[in-house]
């Protein structure tokens, strides 16, 4: 903070009330992200750096107007609320596990690699059965590290990457 997008210092005038911005603006996104924040002085100009660290495998993040979004590839895209509200009842059967088996780590790495895809493809390069890799899928949904693209017949899951 106190540096333009060119990367010119330009200092601010409060530092500590734009920390205490972020602190605030920190109690809004879920899961919270840890910030670490130092004081610098350059040229004479107060700036701030701040570090966030990285969480390996993030839920989505809640944004102040209350609509989740996830984070796929280069860009953010909202999810609709029946999708929302398939990932919520997904969530309550999982009680919160968030634990990955070396077959569902290797179902996100494969969706990473191919973005979204349909969970025949899926099992077939897997070689799960349906019903596995449907179990598989929603045990990860439900745990934050898939998305489903498409509900019903024609299924597709993207991964959600951090």
């Amino acid at each position: 903070m106190g540096v333009d997008d060119k990367g010119k210092v330009v200092g601010l005038d409060d530092p500590d009330a734009a920390i205490g911005v972020l602190n605030h603006a920190q109690m809004l996104v879920d899961p919270e992200p840890v910030f670490t924040f130092e004081r610098i002085v350059h040229d004479l100009m107060d700036v701030v750096a701040v570090t966030i660290e990285e969480i390996d495998w993030p839920n989505y993040s809640t944004l102040v107007d209350g609509r989740p979004y996830f984070r796929i590839g280069s860009f953010s895209t909202p999810i609709d609320r029946h999708t929302e509200r398939a990932m919520v009842r997904l969530r309550r059967h999982v009680r919160g596990d968030r634990t990955i088996t070396p077959e569902g780590r290797r179902l996100i790495d494969f969706l990473m690699a191919k973005g979204e895809t349909s969970e025949s493809l899926c099992a077939r390069h897997l070689n799960f059965s349906s019903g596995r890799l449907r179990k598989l899928a929603e045990r990860l949904v439900g745990g934050g590290y898939l998305l489903p693209m498409k509900i019903g017949v024609g299924r597709t899951y993207v991964a959600i990457h951090p």
